[in-house]
């Protein structure tokens, strides 16, 4: 056979021998390989031996648009929410031919027909605020913190006012972007014995009103 050095490895259908560090191919067999990766072409593209298209191979499933309309992307938008709040524009990700209730890759919701349409966004949340007011007897501490849950996507701002005997005496804030609730740093204190106090945690974001709770503890 010819074109392989004496000694050669040679593979086991003889088309190829072993160079010390690469596989190369046999003369003789040269022309076996490049009509073999021209038939895999052939198919592949879907060209008969004239060059003409036959529509058939790997490239018929691709021609005439044949990829499902189901698969393509709605990309109405921008996202309102994501417009309002993180400066960007997202496009809706959710299958082409549905209804006007739109959606982006970061879950917000909004309205909207057509591109000629303005989109409106769609709230969906449920904002609470809770606050949290102990006070541990063993290490004579009172603690407080507080959080805002429940928000539609957007700047979301927490407070939380601490009083004792109803005069304030520690205010704690908070603010989280881009983001659907909010916490408060912890705080504590000694108290005096006999004092009641009172902790009142606001909380504020996008497209609701704020809301409040507020937690007594009366120190013995």
């Amino acid at each position: 056979m010819s074109g392989i050095p004496e000694g050669a490895q040679v593979s086991e259908d003889g088309h190829w021998w072993w160079d010390g560090s690469a596989w190369q191919a046999v003369e003789d067999a040269w022309d076996t390989v490049q009509e073999a990766a021209s038939d895999a072409w052939d198919w592949a593209t879907g060209n008969d031996e004239g060059g003409t298209t036959s529509g058939g191979g790997a490239s018929g499933s691709y021609d005439d648009g044949d990829l499902a309309p189901e698969h393509a992307v709605c990309s109405l938008g921008p996202c309102p929410s994501c417009a309002e709040s993180d400066q960007v524009s997202a496009p809706c990700v959710l299958e082409s031919g549905h209804d006007s209730v739109h959606q982006c890759a970061q879950g917000d919701y909004w309205e909207q027909s057509d591109a000629s349409e303005a989109a409106l966004p769609l709230v969906f949340g449920t904002p609470v605020a809770t606050a949290m007011l102990t006070y541990d007897s063993g290490s004579d501490t009172i603690s407080a913190t507080g959080n805002t849950t429940g928000w539609p996507r957007g700047t979301i701002d927490v407070v939380g006012d601490i009083y004792c005997d109803g005069q304030v005496v520690h205010r704690q804030e908070n603010t989280c972007r881009s983001a659907t609730a909010c916490t408060l740093p912890t705080w504590s204190t000694t108290p005096d014995p006999g004092t009641r106090w009172e902790h009142v945690v606001t909380g504020s974001g996008p497209r609701y009103g704020p809301v409040e709770d507020t937690e007594q503890v009366d120190v013995p």
